[in-house]
């Protein structure tokens, strides 16, 4: 609990145990003194200044909170007004919840997905998604390469305008409707006119949650110099 100046007035026990200190340690210090020193902590008074003035509905914001120990921790402060008879704020609730977890949590998903971009884009062979309704959501660099294309010129565009450009309709034998029909891996040999050869097209489903097909992971392999022997 804090006053209208942010000074600690009331601390519960989890707090106290989240925090690492007692009671009287906390009380009468100004919130931005548990922070770490940074432009968040410089610029709390005007943030305290703002609740007062607006009174947002609901109003949070994040930081960090640094223990007595120098360990410190992100948290998220949601912010609840307490009023006196005249429906003037006298005070502050503030339910600060540490978020490390989350953060880690944040911290993988990113990483995850910067390993897959790596590994999509170290592909030696052209390599698209696609979606179901066969337009380009994303090319690694190989495509971009083979085709002498800008990335933002592939993204939304029609596969098979893409690959088979002369003929501007959908090829048959195209695994990709089989892959859509069958949640399988399905592979097919084809000429594929844009890149003057022929190739291995495999195409690899992406299910979503409903087991559905969302996506397709389209990869050219070149097999023009066999065709040839």
């Amino acid at each position: 609990q804090l006053d209208v100046s942010g000074k600690i007035l009331y601390v519960n026990r989890a707090f106290c145990n989240m925090h690492r200190q007692t009671p009287e340690e906390l009380e009468g210090i100004f919130i931005w003194d548990i922070m770490v020193d940074c432009p968040e902590r410089q610029n709390f008074p005007s943030y305290i200044e703002y609740l007062l003035k607006e009174q947002p509905e609901r109003a949070f914001c994040y930081t960090r909170n640094v223990r007595k120990d120098g360990t410190d921790y992100p948290v998220r402060i949601d912010w609840h007004y307490t009023k006196g008879t005249d429906s003037e704020i006298t005070g502050f609730i503030a339910v600060i919840s540490d978020i490390s977890d989350l953060k880690n949590i944040q911290t993988e998903l990113k990483r995850a997905r910067e390993d897959w971009e790596n590994i999509f884009q170290a592909i030696g062979e052209p390599a698209l998604i696609i979606d179901r309704e066969k337009k380009i959501l994303s090319v690694n660099k190989a495509v971009t390469e083979a085709t002498g294309l800008p990335l933002e010129q592939l993204i939304g565009m029609n596969c098979y305008n893409l690959f088979h450009s002369k003929s501007n309709c959908r090829p048959l034998g195209c695994p990709f409707d089989a892959s859509s029909k069958s949640g399988h891996l399905e592979r097919a040999e084809m000429e594929v006119e844009a890149l003057g050869g022929y190739f291995l097209i495999s195409c690899t489903p992406v299910t979503g949650e409903d087991g559905h097909v969302e996506k397709i992971i389209h990869i050219a392999t070149d097999i023009t110099e066999r065709k040839k022997m």
